[in-house]
């Protein structure tokens, strides 16, 4: 996957398999970077593909990994606050 090709979440989640981890990390209005609890641990591309709100978040960096536990995953950082309301409301 080529940076330019991939802009938002939405972008990555459709050049993912369903059982890829999409570990992201919000900025906090702290200056703090954090994975919202209500994601869950370790959630994947079939887990959140379905909500719109978190496919129109623009990526601003992110790295594959892959460990014992998860086969293939990404930690995605994206440059705003977690929005619990926009994420439940976008919830198909």
């Amino acid at each position: 996957m080529t940076a330019s090709n991939i802009k938002t979440l939405g972008d990555l989640m459709d050049r993912c398999k369903p059982t890829t981890v999409l570990d992201i990390l919000f900025h906090e209005k702290d200056g703090v970077d954090r994975y919202p609890q209500t994601l869950g641990f370790h959630p994947t591309v079939n887990n959140l593909c379905g909500n719109k709100w978190l496919r129109s978040l623009p990526i601003t960096r992110r790295e594959h990994y892959s460990t014992g536990q998860v086969k293939s995953g990404w930690t995605v950082w994206v440059g705003q606050p977690f929005d619990s309301d926009s994420f439940w409301k976008a919830v198909r």
